[in-house]
């Protein structure tokens, strides 16, 4: 499937400065993003910026508690901005 979007959709994209705007448009390039794709684990080094268009990213953070069994879990949706 090919992605045909506008960059532009995405709301922190869209706030750059022209000038910012024609430095960074270069350097993106559209991917598709299925269902339960994983972008990063919590021990990797990130080595991409996604910015969403049609997308809603799950942030999971997980810590464990030490002084018990249990492990403490948030999770946050972003839509249209970075990740």
């Amino acid at each position: 499937m090919s992605i045909a979007l506008d960059p532009k959709k995405n709301h922190l994209l869209a706030a750059l400065p022209e000038a910012e705007w024609q430095r960074w448009r270069p350097q993106l390039e559209p991917v598709e993003m299925p269902l339960g794709e994983v972008l990063s684990e919590s021990d990797r080094i990130l080595d991409h910026v996604y910015f969403p268009l049609t997308a809603i990213v799950s942030l999971l953070n997980e810590c464990a508690d030490h002084g018990g069994a249990d492990a403490q879990k948030t999770r946050s949706l972003l839509a249209r901005d970075a990740v």
